[in-house]
């Protein structure tokens, strides 16, 4: 082989290794196989299970090949995938493997053809094809040149393949990702918190989530990371809380073998593992003084060192912070540095409770329901409108998490098709104390009180009595006193 040749086949060999997008990769191969052996045409099939298919093609016709299954019988591909060898035929119309099925299917005319197996580490997995030498015929030289560059650029197709299945599944990660940690919500705090979200998510902008507990901070944390150009990166939770004051520094920053008793070997903290992604520090108010100070240079310089080395390492990694408790009054107490604060604070995200957003409890409480059913089979269809009532009326301490628990307890232990006043726990049901009995009540008031509960309970005296907060006998006693009749209200 002439070394003009080698120097091309390498050339081209070296820019088909030089990308992973699989559609370019492909663009490259059929483009030097045309230009390597002079061919009319190109093709590549790969084999998938135990279909050979045709992934990419050139040529008047070779748009109408794109992912057609190639048959077994008189296939010149296959005999080169069964047999391991190198075909070449100058002349199809005498030849017994060239059954002309595919120039049927696409209106074309093959007149001689050299296939090469691809393969890798002794395993075929596809094969070239060039199609009508345009000029004389092909010959074992082109033979030598075709099969040299399917060697060069398997690993390159191979690593393509691997890619786009990482891709796929990094991308279906994300979409369960996106199902897992949607915004809930149709109140207008929650529809100003997407509006900040859009806004700054493809920054890289340090955000500082503020809310009570429960309220759905790590929900806006991820949505942050979602919407960024960051979302193939990693996103890594760090429960401030969760970890001593001795372990939490090597947890986020990593430690040296030695640094310190019981550390045996290296190990990467939680920033060197965000690497270009987003590290959520979550209840960042409980970071110990000390730590603090360290956090404070990766926000200044992006810049930490491990425990136990003086090395430094630099981190592109966002860092988004919640908290539950008043950082301000933190800081008047001496616990948290002012500077670290600032630092945090360029953009704060304020997340009402619960309480303050009602119009967002039935949202949430069908999503949840929905939730459920991909989780685990239950028979519950809705909420029903006197449930609701009672859910909306209920302050809701553990905000969106109490919530959740809720709906899942009801779901697990009772199974209803459809969740009535009855199937409310006993904290929320005694929270309807505004419509309880008062002492010395006026008897209208009192039976208006009695009327309003049966009602809500849709007559079932043991929900009306926990609606009002007293013995189901003291209720029977007040029913029968004003002549009441329960069935009326089913």
């Amino acid at each position: 082989m002439p070394y003009s040749q080698i120097e091309k086949i390498a050339s081209l060999g070296a820019l088909a290794n030089a990308t992973l997008d699989m559609e370019k990769l492909l663009r490259l191969v059929i483009d030097a196989i045309g230009r390597l052996v002079n061919s009319e045409a190109a093709s590549v099939l790969m084999l998938e299970g135990d279909e050979l298919v045709f992934i990419s093609a050139s040529g008047r016709r070779g748009k109408n090949l794109s992912r057609m299954r190639l048959p077994r019988e008189k296939s010149v591909a296959w005999w080169v995938v069964e047999n391991g060898r190198t075909y070449i035929t100058n002349d199809t119309s005498s030849d017994d493997f060239f059954s002309g099925y595919i120039d049927r299917q696409i209106d074309f005319r093959t007149r001689s053809i050299l296939a090469v197996p691809v393969r890798l580490e002794g395993k075929i997995f596809g094969v070239m094809e060039a199609i009508n030498k345009k000029r004389g015929r092909f010959s074992e030289q082109d033979r030598r040149i075709l099969e040299a560059f399917s060697d060069l650029v398997a690993v390159a197709i191979k690593n393509a393949q691997i890619f786009d299945k990482l891709k796929s599944a990094n991308e279906m990660r994300i979409s369960e990702m996106e199902a897992e940690y949607q915004l809930i919500g149709v109140s207008k705090a929650i529809e100003r918190i997407r509006g900040v979200i859009s806004r700054v998510a493809k920054s890289p902008s340090t955000v500082l989530i503020t809310g009570e507990s429960g309220v759905g901070k790590e929900v806006v944390a991820r949505q942050l990371h979602i919407q960024s150009d960051r979302a193939d990166a990693p996103f890594i939770k760090v429960s401030c809380p969760s970890f001593p004051e001795t372990l939490l520094e090597s947890e986020l920053f990593g430690h040296e073998r030695g640094a310190f008793t019981g550390a045996t070997g290296r190990r990467i903290g939680r920033f060197e593992a965000a690497k270009d992604g987003t590290i959520f520090l979550d209840e960042i108010g409980e970071l110990p003084m000390t730590v603090q100070a360290k956090l404070l240079r990766v926000l200044q310089e992006n810049i930490f060192e491990r425990l136990g080395s003086n090395e430094p390492i630099r981190t592109n990694a966002r860092i988004i912070a919640a908290t539950n408790r008043n950082l301000s009054e933190e800081i008047e107490r001496k616990n948290f540095r002012q500077d670290l604060y600032f630092r945090l604070n360029v953009v704060p995200i304020y997340i009402p409770p619960l309480r303050e957003r009602k119009e967002d409890i039935l949202p949430l409480a069908e999503h949840f329901l929905r939730k459920l059913r991909r989780k685990f089979p239950h028979p519950i269809e809705k909420i029903s409108d006197e449930a609701m009532e009672i859910m909306q009326n209920y302050d809701w301490p553990g905000n969106v998490r109490e919530l959740e628990n809720t709906i899942e307890r009801i779901a697990v232990l009772c199974a209803p098709q459809i969740i009535t006043p009855e199937h409310l726990p006993d904290e929320i049901l005694k929270k309807q104390t505004q419509s309880a009995i008062p002492e010395g009540s006026l008897p209208e008031m009192e039976r208006q009180t009695i009327e309003n509960a049966l009602r809500k309970a849709k007559g079932k005296q043991t929900v009306a009595a926990k609606i009002l907060g007293i013995s189901r006998d003291k209720l029977r006693y007040r029913i029968e006193k004003y002549g009441i009749n329960p069935k009326d209200f089913k």
